[in-house]
């Protein structure tokens, strides 16, 4: 096992006796920074991770997490001092969980990178988590890639994009934000200072972004794989790259921009 990391290999555990090993290891190790668990006994295990003074990265790498699991390593978030990185992609989350880490991300202040990618989570928790952005001061990566987030969640996840000033990374890929929740991250990038990369692949926005890009000084990496986009959004992000100074890649592909325009290409920009 690889110093300062504890591993559970799904071969062999069974959930209650070794759930109680783990948590066990956990609780009185000093020097443990990284648990990746792979057996569905999170729920002792969550419930102990305020009391890990050292561990600062965990992957809950199982199929489902529970509704009680979820609830409760939300509320360790309020109190674990290390933990700054958390992976519960694909997790299947229920609103409830995700509404919970949305109001302890309002709190914590040392978590760095959250990841929620595929959890099928809807506007419920969408808009408790762009509440909780407008309010957070640490989190700089924020993958919530493959939830049913709307227009709504889009709408206000781009007002707090106008007042975060650490998120570096965001990932909305594959969600259902279309015309208007476009229109509004795009009025976000004309304002936001740090965000650097921004996902926005297989979506269903407008040409709003190009005009963003024109104003946008900090974006470096924009995808807008597979949103539809036609030829007039083809001709208004041409128009954007020649005045904008800082984008380096800007994925286009699965779009209908028109020949010549990026219908099938990824770009980097030199």
């Amino acid at each position: 096992m690889d110093k300062g990391k504890i591993y559970t290999s799904g071969k062999g555990f069974r959930r209650n006796k070794n759930a109680t090993v783990v948590l066990k290891v956990l609780k009185d190790s000093s020097n443990i920074n990284s648990a990746f668990l792979k057996e569905p006994y999170a729920l002792p295990i969550t419930e102990a991770i305020d009391k890990i003074i050292s561990l600062s990265d965990l992957y809950l790498n199982h199929d489902k997490l529970s509704i009680e699991a979820g609830k409760v390593l939300a509320e360790s978030l309020y109190t674990n001092p290390t933990l700054n990185y958390l992976d519960l992609s694909s997790k299947r989350l229920c609103n409830g969980a995700g509404q919970a880490m949305a109001i302890a991300l309002c709190n914590n202040n040392t978590l760095t990178n959250l990841n929620l990618g595929s959890n099928y989570l809807s506007d419920e928790a969408g808009i408790a988590l762009a509440m909780a952005l407008s309010k957070n001061i640490t989190l700089m990566c924020l993958n919530l890639k493959r939830n049913r987030f709307g227009d709504k969640t889009g709408t206000l996840l781009a007002e707090a994009l106008g007042k975060n000033t650490a998120l570096t990374d965001l990932c909305l890929d594959s969600n259902q934000l279309s015309g208007s929740a476009g229109k509004a991250l795009a009025e976000a990038l004309c304002i936001n200072t740090t965000l650097t990369n921004l996902d926005l692949r297989k979506n269903k926005l407008s040409d709003q972004q190009a005009e963003a890009l024109c104003k946008n000084t900090t974006l470096t990496n924009l995808s807008l794989y597979g949103n539809q986009l036609g030829e007039s959004a083809g001709k208004a992000l041409a128009k954007a790259l020649c005045k904008n100074t800082t984008l380096t890649k800007l994925n286009l592909y699965g779009n209908q921009l028109g020949a010549g325009r990026g219908s099938r290409h990824k770009y980097n920009i030199n």
